[in-house]
């Protein structure tokens, strides 16, 4: 009866791994938690992602034959995009195979320009209701809201679930939160302060950040990392291709390329000393590719003749659809792709 399990063990790091057998190694490596360099996207044209079996080894592949020495492939030297687990596995992943994030030098800058956000914090203090005139609480809201913001918006469920709270816990003052024509946010008492956008530059091989006040565009904090879609391709060609050859690749690059922001985002506010909710808006530049990556919105159009991408410009999202954090009302603009690969951040 043949094996469901066999034991990959794996070097320098003592890990034991249960795999059955005919697992592309990439696989177990991945859950591992180990970082592997895949320039060229996991296609075995690169040899960068070079493992060596201790025991275990399995017939090279082509690319194999076509990358490594033949010594080295004697040697138990293999390509870890191309082999796949057989049995009783020892592998010794070389630090030269694994990514190592490296330092960014960032700076930053000011311009003077008109500030202009999309969103807009009011303090209002409505007056509270009477048995001679039992007004709703958003009718109440609507009263103080007028003079300022007429017509008034309309409001989000998630506003008028939170407004009762909000009303009686900060004594009847109130701060409400506009959003693209819509009441997404109250708070009780005085917030107006707590506005925060975050600014990304979203590039192939890096992506830097930073934290803004939208009350008076004063940068509180930058932040920069390597773009984690590296690992599944250096440049965008690789990571289209790799998308029409993997199904899963579209997901699995959107979800890099997200969990690295909201991790730059935290890491933003933590070091303004603000707090996560405060964030209502990110603005986010990248090339065409990059903005299609992150929304989770099929590239392929853009690496085929004629070379069109699925959208130019975006109306601006919530920011929960793409799975980013922050506010639970906050809105993500993404700049407009210009046309083929080129986009807002040239």
């Amino acid at each position: 009866m043949a094996k469901t399990s066999v034991r990959l063990r794996i070097q320098p790091d003592e890990i034991d791994v249960p795999v059955a057998p005919g697992t592309p190694l990439a696989i177990p490596l991945k859950s591992a938690g180990l970082p592997i360099n895949y320039p060229c996207g996991g296609a075995g044209r690169c040899a960068a992602c070079r493992v060596r079996f201790l025991e275990g080894a399995p017939p090279p592949a082509p690319n194999e034959c076509e990358r490594l020495l033949s010594e080295d492939i004697a040697a138990g030297w293999r390509l870890a995009c191309q082999c796949t687990v057989t049995g009783e596995t020892e592998v010794v992943v070389p630090s030269s195979t694994r990514f190592v994030e490296p330092r960014i030098l960032t700076a930053s800058g000011s311009t003077d320009f008109p500030l202009d956000p999309p969103v807009l914090k009011l303090l209002l203090n409505p007056r509270q209701p009477a048995v001679t005139n039992p007004l709703s609480d958003r009718e109440l809201v609507d009263e103080v809201l007028v003079p300022v913001r007429n017509p008034v918006p309309s409001a989000t469920l998630e506003f008028l679930q939170k407004l009762p709270g909000a009303l009686r816990g900060g004594d009847w003052k109130i701060t409400v939160t506009e959003r693209g024509g819509k009441l997404v946010d109250v708070e009780p008492s005085d917030t107006t302060q707590d506005v925060h956008g975050v600014c990304i530059d979203l590039g192939t091989t890096t992506i830097a950040a930073s934290l803004h006040s939208l009350r008076t565009g004063e940068q509180l904090a930058l932040t920069a990392r390597i773009n984690p879609q590296v690992c599944m391709g250096e440049d965008v060609i690789t990571r289209l291709n790799h998308t029409f050859r993997n199904l899963d690749a579209l997901n699995e690059l959107q979800t890099r390329v997200v969990g690295a922001i909201n991790a730059m985002t935290a890491k933003l506010c933590q070091s303004a000393g603000i707090s996560l909710p405060s964030v209502y808006e990110y603005t986010i530049a990248g090339n065409a590719v990059m903005n299609h990556l992150l929304t989770g919105i099929p590239p392929e159009t853009i690496g085929l003749a004629p070379y069109t991408p699925v959208f130019r410009t975006l109306e601006e999202i919530d920011a929960r659809e793409l799975g980013l954090g922050g506010n639970d009302g906050a809105g993500v603009f993404i700049l407009p792709n210009i046309g083929g690969f080129v986009g807002g951040d040239t």
